[in-house]
């Protein structure tokens, strides 16, 4: 049976490749472990497959394929001659192994690991963050592809795995080598042990579309079109939070060199206090190399909220068998490379790097660009819209607060409404004409910040009218530098007077 993922990670940067000419890279691959020497599937332009049905039947169990040294075909001569099998044969078999090996050697440096004959696994590459909080309700990371390929899979988030809560997401090169080839954001997360019910889609983005997977597990996946381009950074940040008794699963993504973030979908998780407590990246491959980059690795710890960024990266491989692999340091973060010919790893097994410890300002606090509290004269309600600055923290959720205001500047909370989602941006209420009234939004954001702005309103007026009184920004901001901003309008925008 045809598996459609190759997926190793126990949690974030992963590579892995999709089916090529309809038969999956791991059918077309050599296993060093499975001794798999009779693999005839790959269209074989450059590479000879050993037919070990051409061999005497009394050499052939002992002729093997070593991916090592390059993928070399081996007879063991002491068991054969062990075993009693002829020395004569055991000379004529060795000389055809030496002669197809020497044929593949020269025909894979010729070829430069871009023809469609040899396919063999690479190693997944495994970057694990050091030293992070063991409980974190927020991992985030900056990620670019440097070289790509057709039917590969960058998943530079993975947590949980084979935990309750385990999830993935990332990248995935579907056609082409780049942009102009159709590309797809992913995001999949397991059903629950703890629960029967079913995950909910509580939001998908209209280029986002879900669907039930099974073979390696059962769970929720979630493809949304998105294009990254090779050599620009991309951001994923996975963020779970606490609510009705369940956990919810967000996945945003954001794209450096346009400022924008993107929330492609949020999961409803019927397992309460699920949090993040594995994260790796991990990269898996066959003949065509791939190379990307990581750097702005930062987590939230799940008992003080604090946002940290980790200081030092792990890279390593999962199979000593392969050697198609590499990992080093760039001067912000790490990289890799996994795939196509190269022999040897120049880190060994793995090596842990230091990286440049900063949260990336696409993760500050969250501003409000937009504030507009208007009245449906039709129904008397009042609506209020508002969006937020698309470079930095995107909102979690939001509350809006209705206080009635008294002569003497009091004030008195007369509504809060419900808890307003990721992916809303109004609330409606109703107000008494002959009242005055305060409305304070405060926004949320998956980082962490409050922001909080107020608009004061006269519902009476006749043609009603709303000034904002205080921007009070976020509690990373001095009230009296708010204030000030706000009276002299350096940083904020003052509606003033406005028609309702």
């Amino acid at each position: 049976m045809l598996k459609k993922w190759i997926y190793l990670s126990s949690s974030v940067l992963a590579l892995t490749t999709l089916g090529v000419n309809g038969i999956t890279l791991q059918q077309l691959s050599v296993h060093a472990d499975t001794k798999n020497t009779d693999n005839k599937a790959s269209q074989g332009k450059t590479f000879h497959y050993l037919d070990k049905t051409s061999l005497d039947a009394k050499v052939s169990p002992y002729v093997q394929f070593q991916l090592k040294n390059g993928g070399q075909y081996v007879l063991d001569k002491q068991a054969a001659t062990d075993h009693n099998v002829d020395a004569e044969l055991i000379k004529s078999t060795q000389d055809k192994l030496d002669a197809i090996n020497q044929e593949n050697t020269a025909n894979r440096a010729q070829s430069d690991g871009h023809t469609d004959g040899y396919y063999h696994n690479a190693p997944n590459v495994y970057i694990t963050p050091q030293n992070v909080p063991s409980n974190r309700t927020m991992v985030s990371s900056e990620f670019r592809a440097t070289k790509s390929t057709p039917n590969t899979y960058w998943a530079t988030q993975t947590i949980n795995s084979g935990m309750e809560g385990g999830a993935y997401g990332g990248f995935q090169q579907i056609t082409g080598n780049d942009e102009s080839g159709q590309q797809i954001a992913l995001f999949s997360i397991w059903n629950p042990y703890a629960s029967k019910d079913p995950i909910k889609v509580a939001y998908a983005s209209p280029d986002t579309k879900t669907n039930s997977f099974g073979a390696e597990g059962t769970g929720v996946q979630a493809r949304t079109n998105y294009h990254f381009k090779i050599g620009s950074w991309y951001n994923q940040t996975i963020k779970v939070w606490q609510e009705n008794g369940h956990t919810y699963y967000g996945q945003w993504l954001f794209d450096v060199d346009n400022q924008k973030w993107l929330l492609t979908g949020v999961y409803d998780y019927p397992v309460p206090n699920v949090q993040i407590q594995s994260d790796t990246d991990w990269n898996g491959d066959g003949q065509y190399a791939r190379d990307g980059e990581i750097r702005n690795w930062v987590s939230q710890d799940a008992k003080t909220g604090t946002v940290t960024p980790a200081t030092s990266l792990h890279v390593t491989d999962n199979d000593s068998d392969y050697l198609n692999w590499d990992g080093g340091t760039t001067s912000d973060g790490v990289k890799f490379h996994a795939g196509g010919y190269q022999q040897d790893s120049t880190i060994g097994r793995g090596k842990t790097f230091t990286v440049p410890s900063q949260v990336p300002s696409e993760l500050s606090a969250a501003q409000i660009t937009k504030y507009d509290l208007t009245k449906d004269t039709s129904t008397g309600n009042w609506n209020m819209a508002w969006a937020v600055d698309q470079s930095k923290a995107p909102q979690l959720n939001a509350v809006v607060n209705t206080y009635e205001v008294a002569s003497n500047g009091s004030r008195t909370l007369v509504n809060t409404s419900p808890t307003i989602d990721a992916w809303v941006n109004e609330s409606r209420f109703a107000l008494d004409a002959s009242k005055t009234y305060q409305v304070e939004l405060t926004i949320h954001d998956i980082a962490g910040h409050t922001t909080t702005q107020t608009l004061q309103v006269d519902p009476g007026a006749p043609t009603g009218h709303a000034v904002q009184v205080s921007d009070n920004g976020t509690t990373n901001t001095p009230w009296w530098m708010n204030i000030w901003n706000w009276i002299t309008g350096i940083g904020h925008s003052l509606f003033g007077w406005i028609g309702l």
